[in-house]
């Protein structure tokens, strides 16, 4: 895997339970890395037709493999990249990574070697080996990124620049300490890990819950009339749900919040009900957007008023044994 392009993917395989969400779990840069494999086809003669019927079927199929709930289909496991085959490669155990790349086929994984079944006696483990602990996207879909950076930081020669940005995840420059330059997680073994969990009230949750429920009846606005509603409302909703997005991850993370994050909030709420009130009095959509005003407001005194311990990941020699 090429670092520049698994700071990609990296976002879908963060998810440590695995469900169907795990499936449209994806970056904000994969639009910019698709066309290296669309391009290459086009050029290769393969007709729209065919393109768009097996990437629907493809979608349709990746969709509904993220799940536990079928342990094992053995006729079909040994065609299909089924639910079994396609936890091991969602997989942070040592035996499972790197392996079973296939879509829908699992064939492709048995003739080149990457095909590794599941195994009772190693129960599989989900997440990347260095958790990333947020429910930001904004924080996940940088944190890899920030990984390159730090070794070009270290890096000594335009060779190891280069790298830094392009070799596989785990190639470090010389300078690099393995043992100090990931985190805690890393060498925590498969045994005693535990999905990233922050403890946060539970009148917390419920806000946070509430006002990203009062922010996609907004989304869904702005998605219908994307075209319609001109450029300033449509950036105003654009930031507002990514600022939200992140505000509502750092707040279940259980990290302090100053009130920045919940300015921003009002001030871009009250710029869309301005706007609002301005072009096209539509009740619903002003009362959803003050609603958001409000709603958001009570989760900030809910939550600064009892800010919540984060979950930490001790570690041990005797951890050791499953690390990088």
């Amino acid at each position: 895997m090429i670092g520049l392009l698994w700071a990609d993917h990296i976002v879908h395989h963060t998810g440590e339970q695995f469900n169907l969400g795990v499936s449209v779990r994806i970056s904000y840069f994969t639009e910019l890395t698709m066309w290296m494999t669309f391009i290459p086809m086009a050029l290769m003669g393969i007709s729209i037709e065919v393109f768009l019927v097996v990437s629907y079927i493809e979608a349709v199929w990746a969709y509904c493999i993220h799940t536990e709930h079928f342990k094992k289909t053995p006729v079909a496991d040994k065609v299909f990249n089924t639910p079994s085959h396609h936890r091991v490669h969602h997989a942070r155990n040592s035996r499972y990574i790197d392996k079973n790349f296939g879509g829908v086929l699992i064939i492709w994984d048995k003739l080149f070697g990457t095909f590794q079944a599941e195994l009772d006696k190693d129960p599989v483990v989900f997440g990347v080996r260095e958790s990333y602990p947020s429910f930001s996207p904004l924080v996940i879909n940088s944190y890899y990124l920030k990984n390159i950076w730090k070794k070009m930081q270290l890096s000594s020669t335009p060779w190891e620049v280069v790298c830094s940005i392009f070799a596989a995840p785990g190639w470090l420059p010389k300078k690099a300490d393995r043992k100090t330059f990931y985190s805690a997680t890393t060498r925590i073994s498969c045994r005693d890990f535990k999905p990233y969990d922050p403890h946060t009230s539970l009148t917390t949750k419920w806000t946070s819950f509430i006002r990203f429920c009062v922010m996609l009846v907004l989304f869904t606005y702005l998605m219908s009339n994307f075209g319609t509603i001109g450029a300033i409302p449509a950036t105003i909703l654009s930031l507002l749900f990514f600022w939200l997005s992140h505000y509502n991850g750092i707040v279940l993370d259980g990290k302090k919040v100053g009130a920045y994050p919940e300015i921003i909030v009002q001030l871009l709420a009250a710029s869309f009900v301005y706007w609002v009130a301005q072009n096209t009095q539509d009740v619903i959509v002003a009362s959803c957007s003050i609603g958001l005003m409000v709603i958001s407001a009570v989760n900030y005194i809910v939550y600064r008023q009892a800010p919540m311990t984060q979950q930490s990941f001790p570690v041990d020699a005797s951890q050791q044994s499953d690390a990088l």
